[in-house]
């Protein structure tokens, strides 16, 4: 891939690390995985089991906790498959051994602290049976099986703020926090405009942007458009007016403005080719759910 120049994504590696996995060949298996990790493509729950279950098959202790800490970062709700290597495991005799029989509670309590609870990271701890139960979550936030109450946090936020995009993108933010919408301008543009003399249509982006207007209130929505796509249309002079009243990346940008600001965001853009490069998919899924990612549909609108 090198010779082409072209960048690996996850299924590029799927067949070698589930053949190295199903053939229980552990060693290869974490050669692929690191090899994903330098090119920054992330594990998804099927690469996550499949290095579990192998890890788990050939007894490595260390590397069954760390894709368990793994597992819990980018997989929301555990498949049937993955369940059943979580029983495999905490159910066997090596797990019961697993760990060390002094405690330090006082270092424990620190390490989930610093962590926003809930998980210390500090390794197996104690010794014994481990007690498996399938069992669900009351209406009120506790476990129907042992009584505790789970913690309600906001790890996808906290996540996405931890991403960095151009400081100048995040100051200007910053100093204009006041917007209630935001418009993915190239995916609005191009609606629908894959025909013969069909282009970015900004005609069709401005019916997007006053009805945005009129539903705020009088407010402007933040029209994100890609640097290239702006000076290219403010070269024709029909353009140019509209773009300066309305006075910069494209989906990296509006994305980001839409967690910051916690706004509406207009737009039909899944983020398929280029947002897992930035995300888990666990983390955009549960954002889209949780946010207002509104979709839209043009009709009877003919480009100007």
């Amino acid at each position: 891939m090198g010779k082409y120049k072209a960048l690996p994504r996850l299924r590029t590696y799927g067949p070698a690390l589930f053949a190295f996995c199903e053939n229980l060949e552990a060693e290869k298996a974490y050669i692929v995985e690191e090899h994903m990790a330098e090119m920054k493509v992330g594990l998804e729950e099927a690469e996550v089991a499949a290095l579990l279950r192998v890890s788990v098959e050939t007894g490595r202790v260390d590397k069954v906790y760390a894709y368990l800490l793994k597992l819990r970062n980018c997989v929301g709700c555990v498949s049937e498959g993955t369940v059943k290597v979580l029983e495999d495991w905490f159910w066997s005799e090596l797990a019961a051994a697993a760990g060390s029989g002094a405690l330090d509670w006082d270092r424990i309590r620190g390490a989930v602290a610093s962590n926003g609870g809930g998980w210390h990271g500090k390794g197996w701890l104690g010794k014994g049976k481990w007690v498996v139960d399938r069992t669900k979550i009351g209406s009120e936030g506790s476990c129907n099986s042992c009584g505790e109450r789970l913690a309600c946090v906001d790890n996808l936020i906290l996540t996405m703020r931890r991403l960095k995009p151009r400081l100048s993108v995040q100051k200007w933010l910053e100093k204009h926090a006041d917007y209630e919408a935001a418009v993915d301008g190239a995916n609005v543009g191009l609606y629908q405009q894959n025909f013969a003399d069909g282009g970015f249509s900004i005609s069709q982006l401005n019916v997007v942007v006053k009805e945005l207007r009129q539903r705020c209130h009088g407010k402007w929505p933040l029209v994100v458009l890609y640097k290239k796509r702006y000076w290219s249309l403010m070269e024709d002079p029909s353009n140019r007016e509209l773009l300066e009243e309305w006075t910069k990346q494209d989906s990296w940008y509006w994305i980001y403005a839409a967690v910051k600001l916690k706004c509406l965001l207009v737009s039909n853009d899944e983020m398929q080719d280029h947002i897992f490069e930035l995300l888990c998919i666990k983390f955009f899924l549960k954002w889209k759910e949780a946010r207002s990612d509104t979709k839209y549909v043009l009709l009877g609108f003919a480009k100007s």
